[in-house]
């Protein structure tokens, strides 16, 4: 069995539960990441409906492009829209990532 902050070996006790860090630094910098990770996440799903927001809103642009339709805003072009919405899709990946990695081990 490993310390599950820095990776050291560590020897399993005769009695009682077995050991998860080598030593209380390590016991202290693993708190302080949970924390540090949990007060992050509280962003991210705000930040993730932005994205998802936009994401439908790019997705009902295309759609309608997509029948012929003419925009009034002249500026709008389909491939500068499929590109916006490919940069929209790696940052809903990129943040749906970061909740994952946020949430506290089960075990």
């Amino acid at each position: 069995m490993n310390c599950q902050q820095c990776g050291r070996a560590l020897t399993a006790p005769t009695t009682g539960r077995p050991r998860r860090y080598c030593s209380s630094a390590c016991r202290q910098r693993a708190f302080r990441a949970r924390r540090s990770a949990e007060r992050s996440a509280g962003a991210l799903p705000g930040q993730l409906e932005a994205v998802a927001a936009q994401l439908r809103d790019n997705a009902e642009v295309i759609r309608f492009l997509a029948r012929g339709w003419t925009p009034v805003d002249a500026d709008v072009s389909l491939v500068d829209l499929i590109q916006a919405t490919a940069e929209l899709t790696e940052r809903l990946r990129e943040l749906g990532g970061r909740l994952t990695d946020a949430r506290p081990a089960r075990g």
